[in-house]
């Protein structure tokens, strides 16, 4: 569903408001946009994968894509695992080889991938969670990069309790959070996820990227 499907479907269904008379369109635009990237943030996506080259030598890579987190790295078929900084960096006084560490936080200025041993070279595939970033205009876009479109819903009903609460009708939430709730839980059965309790507390409280 793109944004603009999911704002009609808040008005019509949800909120009960075709004509506009309680919000415009730019301010379910925001609780949408927010509501989104908390459900993205509480199921870690959406993931992707991408290949990039590396250098002779290099002990650190700045990445070519947005990366919120990183799953797995691997160069010429050798697979890393992740380790502390602290590891990554004792184990560049080997030999450079094959790559066996990586560290990685979105916290450090410059989106770099800290590696180690200090590499032969190559192509280096990594599987990520991308950082989201708002387009403009945000209507024609998808949720989530377009992932798992059967659940973009969730996205609206979260959007509609947050609107409920914004507008201090808290006594109207509680449908449409039990909607949310059974779809958090067929997702999260879905993805394997036992948490569950903690993603749906994390959706309804967690802050949001971009």
């Amino acid at each position: 569903m793109t944004f603009t499907e999911l704002l009609a479907m808040v008005r019509r269904e949800i909120i009960v408001d075709d004509f506009g008379d309680a919000y415009d369109d730019a301010d379910i635009e925001d609780v949408l946009w927010k509501a989104s990237v908390e459900i993205a943030a509480a199921f870690d996506m959406p993931r992707a994968i991408a290949t990039q080259a590396i250098g002779l030598n290099a002990t650190a890579v700045t990445l070519s894509v947005n990366a919120a987190r990183i799953h797995s790295v691997s160069v010429g078929g050798d697979d890393a695992v992740a380790a502390s900084i602290q590891q990554v960096i004792r184990m560049r006084a080997v030999s450079p080889g094959p790559i066996r560490y990586f560290n990685f936080d979105p916290r450090r200025a410059g989106g770099q991938l800290q590696i180690a041993p200090a590499s032969f070279g190559g192509d280096m595939t990594v599987e990520y969670t991308a950082q989201l970033t708002r387009p403009n205009p945000l209507g024609p876009e998808n949720p989530w990069l377009n992932a798992l479109p059967q659940f973009h819903p969730l996205v609206a009903y979260r959007a509609g309790v947050a609107l409920y609460e914004m507008a201090e009708r808290e006594n109207e939430t509680e449908h449409w959070q039990r909607q949310y709730d059974i779809r958090a839980s067929e997702l999260s059965a879905m993805l394997g996820r036992t948490d569950i309790g903690a993603v749906m507390m994390n959706a309804t409280t967690q802050g949001g990227q971009g």
